[in-house]
């Protein structure tokens, strides 16, 4: 199941943004930044109640059509895993999380995109838990 996450207080401080798709009605949206030589893929969020409408595909498609190559990190246990390893060229599997890219075929430069991801803040907080026990993830 999936657990409600809210951004890091500090988020938008320390965030620079690169490209942002916005569905109409905000119901989907991806977060790009740059990470490095490549874009990062830092946030990909739909609605509970838009799951399941294809929405999240066709916005995720409209972003891979304008960025040739990407990579990204999710938690172990993520219900979109799946999506992201039939998305994916390639997947690194970290202690905490899985790093993935496509388009990016240089070793040296998916390396340095694994290392990129490892060392990356955590800008999502467990909302489940009380404001002064949240979990970064």
């Amino acid at each position: 199941s999936f657990t409600p996450r809210t951004l890091a207080p500090d988020y938008f401080e320390r965030t620079h943004l690169l490209r942002a798709y916005v569905s109409e009605n905000y119901r989907a949206a991806v977060i790009l930044l740059q990470g490095g030589e490549h874009v990062y893929l830092d946030k990909f969020a739909v609605l509970d109640e838009a799951q399941g409408e294809g929405l999240g595909r066709a916005v995720w498609q409209v972003m891979r059509d304008e960025t040739p190559a990407l990579f990204w990190r999710s938690r172990h246990g993520n219900v979109i895993n799946h999506f992201y390893y039939a998305e994916s060229d390639g997947c690194c599997k970290l202690p905490s999380f899985k790093a993935f890219w496509y388009g990016i075929e240089d070793f040296a430069e998916i390396e340095a995109c694994v290392e990129f991801c490892r060392e990356k803040k955590p800008t999502l907080m467990d909302s489940s838990l009380s404001d002064g026990k949240k979990q970064a993830a």
